[in-house]
């Protein structure tokens, strides 16, 4: 039987079974992290997952297109906010975000698309294409700053499934117990 990390689904699809350690995602976030990626090796070597942050791209997204056509591996579509870390110069409209989310959602491989909970509404057509081409899409949540109380974390999660998202991803900078002691509560 094929290990279901790297079986093939459709769009959106997640397989039957998780692996018990989880999955591996790389972000594509550097012309080197490009490189390294179109330079792994086939399944069943990790990582199981990439992350297309397009939004390191803004100014080229040509730049990602062998990566694309290669598709070593399912694709997480994101144009990250800058404010929530995405990439210096990253737009921050919703136009220019959606135009580079809508280049590459035509990639079969782009299995998720990650968008901010704070552009849910605002990205919510991106939502709607992806939900109706049958992709997964990830509200996330980024707290560079410190963990938020569990009720702010709620507060987020809420927003996410009111906002359509499927998953909600929390990014946090843990640097003392009690933060890690948040989101193990929240969790």
């Amino acid at each position: 039987m094929q290990d279901a990390r790297h079986s093939t689904t459709k769009p959106g699809k997640l397989p039957a079974v998780i692996p018990a350690r989880g999955w591996v995602v790389a972000a594509v976030h550097s012309d080197g992290t490009l490189a390294a990626a179109l330079a792994l090796a086939p399944p069943p070597a990790a990582p199981d997952w990439l992350e297309l942050r397009v939004d390191a791209f803004h100014a080229r997204p040509g730049a990602l297109d062998a990566l694309v056509a290669r598709a070593p591996r399912p694709f997480i579509l994101t144009v990250r906010h800058p404010a929530e870390g995405g990439a210096a110069g990253a737009p921050s409209n919703a136009g220019r975000r959606r135009e580079l989310y809508d280049r590459f959602l035509g990639c079969r491989a782009v299995a998720a698309v990650d968008i901010e909970v704070r552009s849910l509404r605002s990205l919510a057509d991106v939502a709607r294409t992806a939900r109706e081409s049958g992709r997964i899409v990830v509200g996330s949540f980024h707290d560079f700053g410190g963990v938020l109380s569990a009720s702010r974390l709620r507060e987020q999660a809420r927003r996410a499934a009111g906002g359509g998202a499927d998953i909600f991803k929390v990014a946090a900078t843990v640097e003392r117990p009690g933060q890690l002691a948040r989101l193990l509560d929240f969790i």
